[in-house]
């Protein structure tokens, strides 16, 4: 039975409001701000401005080079942290400098993260309806076979594997011809070296080995310190690197887990298919399952829920519906809702 909701007029503006929901994309994000409206714009300029401030702050107080300070603010962002550069009287800076850095790099991987889960819910959804296609023996369905899924997901993976190779290769191939002996510059260099008998005179050398291990190291974030870009060009360069590499390690082990969650998640679904599930989610006892029912079970197959969440849920409704009656008004709703902020205000 449908459930009558009360007219616009008996309602306050705040209830209308709360209530009210957009008729199209375009009135949802009219009222939103930029950052909300465009995450990924806001996240580049914020990005860009952080990256502003720290260069220009190092050129000016530290007296250091602009690419030295391009270097240093790669270090930051990418969190690898070298250790080859000293901050000197300016630590406090630096100090509040990092932990801005890192809330940025947290509201980045958040954004990131509320977009893999709406990929999840658009996966799921996809999967839905390949099931309706399938069984209505739609013959336009664009509904893709599992081992064609599985491959996709294998080629992701190799695209994000040659794409690490290739980074790590360009990291070797410049810092190895380029930086095979260096004497550094500035606040780094290497005292009394002479660049035309660099190795005789204590200039720091890389073989292709220590150049793979620098590479690694470096795109993993961890950033011993043991070796490190030592020339300018090395650091601009080393820079722009250094970001990417720490983006396609991260994509890399990402779709790995992917990968392996997809595994698991095949023989989990086995699992989630069996008489006492079923028996679970059918309340009522009667032996098949109701729209409703079937919406659990496919919630509970796909690995949204659990039958632990599920049995919490249906101990929210008892406890909403009052006079007992197995349904729930709108009235017994809103005023849950009321109750419910009301008490996380007070609290």
């Amino acid at each position: 039975a449908k459930v009558a909701l009360p007219p616009p007029a008996a309602m306050t503006d705040k209830e209308l409001l709360y209530l009210s929901e957009p008729e199209s994309e375009e009135e949802e994000g009219s009222d939103l701000p930029f950052f909300i409206q465009y995450p990924r714009s806001a996240n580049l300029l914020l990005v860009i401005l952080y990256a502003g401030v720290g260069i220009l702050y190092f050129v000016t107080v530290l007296g250091w080079s602009p690419e030295t300070s391009f270097y240093a603010v790669a270090q930051i962002l990418t969190t690898v942290g070298y250790g080859d550069l000293p901050f000197g009287e300016v630590k406090g800076f630096v100090t509040a400098y990092v932990l801005v850095g890192l809330a940025i790099v947290a509201n980045v991987m958040n954004d990131i993260f509320n977009e893999v889960l709406n990929s999840a819910e658009d996966q799921f959804s996809k999967n839905v309806h390949r099931a309706g296609h399938f069984l209505n023996a739609d013959s336009d369905s664009d509904a893709a076979p599992a081992h064609s899924r599985r491959c996709a997901q294998w080629r992701d993976l190799l695209h994000a594997l040659l794409t690490y190779i290739f980074l790590v290769c360009a990291w070797v191939l410049f810092f190895r011809n380029y930086e095979a002996c260096s004497c550094s510059y500035g606040i780094t260099g290497v005292e009394d070296c002479d660049l035309e008998r660099c190795v005789d005179t204590g200039g720091s050398t890389l073989s292709y080995r220590e150049a793979v291990y620098e590479a690694v190291i470096t795109f993993a974030t961890v950033g011993f310190g043991d070796y490190s870009p030592k020339s300018r060009l090395g650091r601009v360069l080393g820079g722009i690197l250094m970001i990417f590499g720490v983006l396609a390690f991260a994509t890399l082990v990402g779709s790995i887990a992917s990968l392996l969650d997809a595994f698991k998640d095949s023989y989990k679904k086995k699992l989630r298919v069996s008489p006492q599930v079923f028996h679970a989610i059918d309340l009522n006892g009667s032996g098949v399952l109701g729209k409703g029912e079937f919406r659990s079970y496919m919630l509970l197959r796909e690995g949204k829920v659990s039958l632990g969440l599920l049995a919490t849920i249906d101990k929210l409704f008892d406890s909403i519906d009052r006079n007992g009656n197995g349904s729930l008004s709108f009235d017994e709703i809103n005023e849950a809702e009321k109750k419910a902020a009301l008490f996380y205000q007070e609290s």
